[in-house]
């Protein structure tokens, strides 16, 4: 429905500014935190697994964003790529705290954390099924009522699928 489609395109352009803003945020705290650790431990960087990791995530931010100026994804592919960002997000803080290793490895091992990642993994993943799942049985059901082909073009009564 033409409602559904523009709270779509709304969803994906705040989802896009959202992105935009967290690149600059993110970008200023690598800065400001190279900065501090140059002052405290006389180098700007270090190779730190938590470093490395919010390096990961300045680098996934900005894949989403060129592919988005690039035009190599539209709203589903914003909404995928910020989802598996999300993953990203999720590996670098506390993925690197289970290591154990580097300047910034506080609170490792702790089991509770590593439930807590594994439930957000498993949601992550059920989302996606329903994500998937979900259009391909409402296109299933409507190409065996006769609404649409199954290239989800509508048929006219008595129209044979082509």
């Amino acid at each position: 429905t033409p409602q559904a489609k523009s709270r779509i395109q709304l969803l994906s352009q705040l989802n896009y500014r959202v992105l935009q803003v967290g690149v600059l945020m993110l970008t200023a705290g690598i800065i400001l935190g190279g900065i501090w650790a140059h002052f405290s431990w006389g180098r700007f960087w270090g190779w730190d697994p938590k470093e490395n990791g919010a390096a990961l995530i300045a680098i996934a931010q900005v894949m989403i964003l060129h592919a988005r100026m690039g035009g190599h994804v539209k709203d589903l592919g914003i909404a995928v790529m910020a989802a598996l960002t999300g993953t990203v997000v999720v590996f670098s803080w506390f993925h690197v705290n289970l290591l154990g290793k580097g300047l910034h490895a506080y609170g490792h091992s702790d089991a509770v954390k590593f439930s807590v990642i594994q439930l957000y993994y498993f949601l992550q993943i059920f989302v996606a099924a329903l994500g998937w799942f979900v259009p391909l049985g409402e296109r299933l059901a409507q190409a065996k009522l006769g609404w649409v082909d199954g290239k989800g073009e509508e048929l006219l009564e008595g129209q044979a699928p082509a």
